[in-house]
Order: C-alpha cells, then structure tokens, then sequence
C-alpha cells in the first residue's frame, strides 16, 4: 500500500492570480478589542514536514515577513492567519481545487483533515478536548467550526 500525502494549493500558486494576491494584501477589518497578543500567525510548512511559527501584531508587517519566509528554500508552503476572527468566502471565488475548502479563518482554501492527537502544530501548547476532528492543514479550525457557528447564529 503507498500513502499518499496531500497538500493545499501553495501560497504561491494562489497569489498567481492578481484578485487573490490584492485579497492577501489588504488588511481585513478586525473588531475592536483590547488586543493581549498578536493578532496574525506566520506559519511556514517545511519540505521536511516541520513546521515554522511566528507571531505578529501588525498585518503589513505578517505580510511582509510571510513573503520572506515564503522564498525561503526549506519552506514548501506558508500560510497567514487570524487569531482573533473569522471571515467570509470571498464571492469572487468560484471553484476550489478537488478536495479543497475555504478556510474562514486561513482567508484560503485549504485541505481539512483528520488529526487523532491531541496537539496541532498551529496549537501548541493547547491541548485538543476533542480529538478526531477534522481540521484546517494550517490553523487547526474545526472543520465544524464555521457549521456549528451559523447554526447558532441562526438560531439566535
């Protein structure tokens, strides 16, 4: 039996289409709050499955260094998140790749799968209370998380 490994769509390939590269570049609205760690995660996938963590309060500045990280040579892929809200799918995007979803939280598309441990390499240092769960490749979101949350949402 060979496993095969399946990856997103790079940053990269992403960032080829202009639409999606303005999209990354501005700054999304965030709620006002008192603001006790940074909002954005800089996260960087190794060609060795390691993975690179960094954190950052201003978002031109996650960009600017997301990009640095991105051309490095060890980095296969690299991804920016919000740690404080999530957001919509864009309208403008029509078709993800096969296997693909949007990532509210990533603000791209994403491959959702099931991790058994009880760590996230994007969590680290909480513990997952429920193990089992399918979730972002990148920031560790519940894929239930977006479903769970408009159910309330609507309920309410």
């Amino acid at each position: 039996m060979t496993l095969t490994l399946r990856y997103p769509t790079t940053l990269a390939t992403l960032e080829i289409d202009e639409t999606y590269s303005i999209y990354l570049s501005r700054k999304p609205k965030m709620p006002k709050a008192p603001v006790l760690s940074p909002d954005w995660m800089i996260l960087g996938h190794t060609h060795k499955d390691k993975w690179v963590r960094h954190l950052e309060p201003d978002y031109k500045e996650a960009v600017r260094k997301l990009h640095i990280l991105q051309g490095k040579s060890n980095i296969r892929d690299v991804c920016l998140f919000s740690r404080r809200k999530t957001f919509k799918k864009p309208t403008w995007i029509d078709a993800l790749a096969p296997f693909e979803e949007w990532c509210g939280r990533c603000r791209r598309p994403t491959l959702f799968q099931t991790y058994p441990l009880t760590t996230h390499h994007a969590l680290p240092g909480a513990t997952i209370l429920v193990p089992d769960q399918k979730r972002c490749f990148f920031c560790g979101i519940r894929q239930t998380y977006f479903s769970d949350r408009a159910r309330t949402a609507n309920s309410s």
